[in-house]
């Protein structure tokens, strides 16, 4: 039992042995347990001071939320529970931040314009000058060539503005020998995409077409000369007014207003033949235009609304309009010498105009026609002095005008590109009639030529105009006056160059 008891002693022993070599073969030397032991103090002591930090981050949150909370349970005392607070600093700068500016754009297509991308403002200034000779041959005359030479038929420079979508600002100023002087000045409002619109300002009155149109676009250098008669006052220029103008549904254009007529402002008191002063009166002028589109409801062609008379752009289509107009001036302004008082008296009269046009347009042709009737009348309420001085003025053989009556004027007028936007020719039979009781009539036949290097923005053109009067041969010649009642016939030649912008 002894022998087995040491033998497994002596077992137990080497089992151990052999179970402790592989750690002994791996364990440290005291020196490294020594530094191993340093390492982990540090490591335990990083341990410490992180846990010190997150505390005092921890403490320092806490006492950030209580100052929040206690500034919150202020601002509700000051301001209520439910009301939005003050917004902070950064909060109001950029909520102050301005909108970006619009950018704006230039750009040359026969006018110059600046505008807007979103076309919230577009600019455009415009300029057109028209440098004339004239040549007036004027037959029987003992000067032949009286009035001859070089002119400036207009010198303009303005612009027009669109803004906001819906309102346009229009300026037009009129330059001669350094001096300028107001042609137009106006507003338009257009809150309904052109059905209906506001003019304001001082502006031509709708009447008629060809005076409506813009004078760089006129096809003959001239108006028509029923325009330009003095008696039948159809040029009324521009006034100041207001009205109301659009087109509807491509179909019907409109122009109606009310201006301040002849006298434009009240001249003050004057005194009629009865000695009752005559009251400061504006003489207010009613009326307007309509026309109708015919062809473009029906699909086979377009509008023609103002604008170009002739066909520039050599349409496919044909474009149709037919026009009448009305316009009634009760005139306070009117002087006639009275001879049973001894002295030029005031007295009204009404003055009423009336019209009809035509105009069309299809692959190079263009036809523009006018009718016009003026009807002048002593009013009812008249003096009987004022009305036997009418008369009497009326039946004076010495003087070939009259107060009161009816005139007529009329004309046509053809034009057609020769060359595609190039040549154009033009021809016109114009008419004059003052009075339809008095006098004989007027006769102005004339044609012209166009050459377009640009368009309306140059061009060149040259106008024959042959002047005659018929009928004024039977009037009374035995008079004071020399050759009463006779007119000459005169011819005119006419040259102009256009530059416009």
């Amino acid at each position: 039992m002894k022998r087995l008891f040491k033998w497994l002693s002596i077992g137990l022993v080497a089992l151990g042995l052999v179970l402790l070599l592989p750690v002994s073969a791996y364990a440290a030397t005291p020196e490294e347990d020594e530094k191993e032991d340093d390492k982990d103090a540090e490591k335990k002591s990083d341990e410490d001071s992180d846990e010190d930090k997150d505390a005092e981050e921890g403490d320092a949150e806490e006492d950030a939320a209580e100052e929040e909370d206690t500034e919150e349970e202020e601002n509700a005392a000051l301001f209520g529970a439910d009301d939005e607070l003050p917004a902070s600093d950064e909060e109001a700068e950029a909520e102050a931040e301005p909108e970006k500016a619009r950018v704006l754009h230039g750009e040359y297509m026969k006018s110059i314009t600046f505008s807007t991308d979103d076309g919230w403002f577009k600019f455009q200034p415009r300029g057109w000058v028209q440098p004339r000779y004239g040549l007036h041959i004027n037959g029987e005359a003992s000067d032949e060539l009286a009035g001859s030479g070089f002119s400036l038929k207009r010198a303009r420079f303005g612009f027009q503005a669109h803004m906001f979508d819906f309102a346009r600002v229009y300026l037009d100023t009129g330059w001669s020998k350094g001096n300028a002087n107001l042609v137009d000045f106006f507003i338009d409002v257009d809150p309904f995409d052109g059905m209906v619109a506001l003019r304001a300002g001082y502006f031509r009155p709708w009447f008629g077409r060809q005076l409506l149109m813009a004078t760089t676009q006129l096809q003959m250098i001239e108006y028509a000369q029923a325009w330009q008669d003095e008696w039948l006052g159809l040029d009324l220029g521009r006034d100041l007014g207001f009205g109301l103008f659009g087109m509807i549904a491509d179909t019907v254009e409109y122009g109606l207003g009310v201006w301040n007529g002849r006298e434009g402002f009240s001249l003050g008191p004057r005194f009629s033949p009865n000695g009752v002063p005559a009251p400061a009166n504006i003489d207010y002028m009613l009326g307007g235009r309509i026309a109708v589109h015919p062809l473009a409801p029906m699909g086979v062609g377009t509008t023609l609304p103002l604008g170009d008379v002739s066909d520039t752009a050599i349409s496919d289509k044909p474009a149709l309009s037919l026009g009448v107009a009305m316009l009634y001036n009760k005139r306070h302004d009117r002087d006639i010498f009275i001879p049973s008082l001894g002295a030029y008296n005031l007295y009204y009269d009404s003055q009423l105009k009336f019209g009809v046009d035509l105009g069309f347009k299809m692959k190079g042709l263009s036809v523009l026609g006018e009718f016009f009737l003026t009807k002048v009348s002593i009013q009812d309420d008249a003096h009987p002095d004022i009305k036997t001085a009418v008369t009497a003025y009326n039946d004076s053989a010495s003087d070939p005008w009259n107060i009161d009556g009816t005139g007529i004027g009329a004309y046509g007028q053809v034009g057609y590109f020769i060359l595609p936007h190039q040549l154009e020719a033009a021809v016109r039979f114009d008419m004059v009639d003052e009075n339809t009781d008095l006098r004989g009539t007027r006769l102005f036949p004339g044609a012209g030529l166009t050459y377009y290097f640009f368009g309306n923005n140059l061009k060149a053109q040259l106008m024959y105009r042959i002047n005659v009067g018929t009928g004024y041969e039977e009037m009374d010649p035995t008079t004071s006056l020399p050759d009463a009642g006779y007119i000459d016939t005169t011819h005119d030649i006419f040259l102009m160059l256009q530059a416009a912008i």
